[in-house]
This record gives structure tokens, C-alpha cells and sequence, in this order.
């Protein structure tokens, strides 16, 4: 913002992320900067849909963006898998926080409550800060759904080879076992850690082109192949979080297409990723569950309709 009649800066304005933004002033003392919190206009909306063809279709066709899809897949990412186990007449719904500016959509908030129903199995999520102070989805029994392990390290692609003792090797024709999966997906799709843990090895491995191996606890390490290359700051020693994207599908090493090489390791033996045990993390506290049970009945009263999301705010739901 200029001055009108000197054109001297007084205001700029720099959006850091979608929550901050960088402030500086000109004053009688000189420039002064700071960091304010931006302010958006949050409305409570309800979806409901239905998959056709794709998850992403069919949040299109609600009027929605696609990256609403990728919201609905964290939700529920620890239950269902998103690469294998979708199909044409799943359903979902959600209540979602969506963000405006001056009157314009710039982004979706939290999801305050959501159900998926996959292959005739209904999930529910809902959103409660437990007493460690984070926020998080639970199930109605109060179990948390984020467990130690994501159940595959890729959104919306597919898998080309699964876990076997015997596999015809794609490029020299014989039979050894592949202890591990493959994602057929572009070049350069990130590829995130299946769970928290710390970088054991970086580097090229032969036939496994760029590989990142990271160690989480109980035993369990992950292994991740063919990569185009790695995220800034995977250098051996480094911690990473569930989730975070630590490389990109590539088709380095003994490839015929890009995809990722996934492997997963316990007590030092490849074990099958799909079938591994996956515990859930702490559920909510016996004291909180009444409170639980209330945050459920009034997501669930506006899922169904039976309230306005006009009657109540964000703020509700603190």
C-alpha cells in the first residue's frame, strides 16, 4: 500500500502460509515488520456424495475442489486404502470448515466430522481435542484413527505387483521373490513416510535406484525405491513425521516405468505391508467422553439435516 499523494510505501503485506502473514509498516521510527494470524470467514458445510469413476470426480461434481479429495483420503487414510480399495458406489460425507476472503473461497479448514462407507463398511470420524491438547479424528468409541503405520505411502495410484514369494522379475525373466509392493505412479508424485521415524540410510542401492530407508519403533523399518529423487533435509539422522513427504516416484535402478519399490521391515525380516499389524494411538480418556459423546450428536444432527449449519459457528466446536 502506497501513499496517495507521495507514493511512499506505508503497508506490505506477504501471506507466509495459509494461517500467517508478514506485516511491514513505515513509521516515524523506519520500518517495522510482524507476524499477524489471517483472518478468514469460516462456514460450516455439510457434503454428502457418492463415488463414480473416482473419488475426485465425484467431489467435482459437488461443486467442490479436488483438493477436497485429498482431505476426505487424510481423514480416513489408517482405515481404508485409497489406492486398492475405492469403488463405484462407496459414499462419503462430511462436515467441513470452508475459508473466505472479501468473499471469495481460498481454502477448506478442519473436518469436524466425516463418514466414508467402503464395500458396505461404514468409517466415522470425528474431531476432538484430546488431553494432550492436539486435535485429532476418532471413531464413536473414542479410538483414535491415526495408527503407527499409513496404509500406503501414495494417494490415488495403483498397485502394479504385490508382496510375493515367487514373481517373474519384469526385466530378467526369472522367478525371485519380490518382498515388497509397487505403485505405478508419474514421475515426481511425492511419496510420504508411512510413519513417524528417523532417516538409517540414503543413497543408490543397485537394482532399487535412489532409496531412503527410515526406522520407526517396534521394529519396524520402511524402504523406498526407485526414486526421482529425495525432500530437502532427508540426509541420514534426520526425523521425520507420519505423513511428510521425504521423495518422488522416479524409475532409477532396474525399472521399467516409474513407481515406487515399498518395503517394510520387522525385527530385521521383509514382511508383507498390507497384512502388517497396525495398532491404533491413544484413545480418548474416560473422563472426555461425555464431552465426546456431545461433539457426536450435534455433528451427526448436522450431517443429517436435522439442524442449520447457520445455527451454529466454528467456534462451537473448539
Amino acid at each position: 500500500i502506497r501513499d496517495r499523494e507521495t507514493r511512499a510505501l506505508e503497508r506490505f503485506e506477504y501471506e507466509i502460509d495459509a494461517h500467517r502473514k508478514l506485516v511491514v509498516e513505515s513509521g516515524g521510527a523506519g520500518l517495522s515488520s510482524r507476524v499477524e494470524q489471517i483472518v478468514y470467514d469460516i462456514r460450516l458445510v455439510p457434503l454428502h456424495g457418492t463415488v463414480e469413476s473416482s473419488l475426485f470426480q465425484s467431489v467435482a461434481a459437488l461443486g467442490e475442489s479436488p483438493s477436497l479429495a485429498v482431505v476426505t483420503a487424510d481423514v480416513f487414510r489408517w482405515d481404508v486404502d485409497f489406492i486398492r480399495d475405492v469403488q463405484d458406489g462407496d459414499t462419503f460425507s462430511m462436515l467441513v470448515e470452508k475459508r473466505f476472503r472479501d468473499g471469495q473461497f481460498r481454502n477448506y479448514g478442519r473436518v469436524l466430522g466425516a463418514t466414508f462407507t467402503n464395500k458396505g463398511k461404514t468409517f466415522e470420524a470425528f474431531l476432538f481435542r484430546g488431553v494432550s491438547g492436539l486435535e485429532s479424528h476418532y471413531n464413536k468409541k473414542g479410538e483414535s484413527l491415526r495408527k503407527v503405520l499409513l496404509k500406503a505411502p501414495l494417494a490415488f495410484t495403483r498397485i502394479t505387483s504385490g508382496y510375493s514369494r515367487g514373481r517373474k522379475h519384469p526385466i530378467f525373466h526369472d522367478v525371485r521373490p519380490h518382498e515388497g509392493v509397487d505403485y505405478a505412479a508419474p514421475t515426481g508424485t511425492p511419496i510420504k513416510a508411512v510413519g513417524d521415524g528417523v532417516v538409517v540410510r540414503r543413497g543408490w542401492r543397485s537394482g532399487y535406484g535412489n532409496t531412503l530407508t527410515l526406522r520407526h519403533g517396534a521394529g519396524l523399518e520402511s524402504q523406498y525405491g526407485h526414486m526421482s529423487g529425495y525432500a530437502r533435509g532427508m540426509a541420514a539422522g534426520a526425523r521425520v513425521r507420519q505423513g511428510q513427504v521425504i521423495g518422488f516416484v522416479g524409475m532409477t535402478g532396474w525399472a521399467t516405468g516409474p513407481h515406487l519399490d515399498f518395503r517394510l521391515k520387522q525385527n530385521g525380516r521383509f514382511i508383507d505391508p498390507t497384512k502388517a499389524v497396525n495398532p491404533r494411538e491413544k484413545s480418548i480418556v474416560p473422563a472426555q467422553m461425555r464431552a465426546f459423546g456431545e461433539r457426536i450428536v450435534r455433528v451427526r444432527a448436522l450431517l443429517a439435516g436435522e439442524v442449520s449449519p447457520d445455527d451454529y459457528n466454528h467456534n462451537n466446536f473448539q
